[in-house]
């Protein structure tokens, strides 16, 4: 079971993630959009369309990143949070500390 002072200090690391993570999508996004001009030369269009994609690649992951970090508020909601999804048991405390929305 893990203390209120900490699951506090989760839950606020939690929501600091997903407001950095919501900058970084939409950033990535608008990266994205800029990107959709055509122009005459091929190399250009070629180095154009990768940075486009890899635009597109950072918001994807981004949003799968934060349907994590959400999922991971929902257990602290729940009173979950902590529990191995896999196995049931406790989660170490050092490593919810590097990634406070591990399953």
């Amino acid at each position: 079971m893990i203390p209120a002072k900490k699951l506090e200090k989760y839950r606020r690391a939690l929501e600091a993630r997903i407001a950095e993570l919501d900058r970084s999508a939409s950033s990535a996004e608008r990266d994205a959009r800029s990107l959709g001009t055509k122009t005459a030369d091929a190399m250009d269009q070629a180095a154009q369309e990768y940075e486009k994609q890899a635009a597109l690649h950072k918001a994807s992951t981004d949003r799968q990143l934060r349907k994590n970090v959400m999922q991971a508020l929902e257990r602290i909601r729940e009173k979950t949070y902590g529990d191995c999804q896999s196995c049931g048991g406790e989660i170490e405390s050092k490593r919810l500390e590097a990634l406070p929305f591990a399953r």
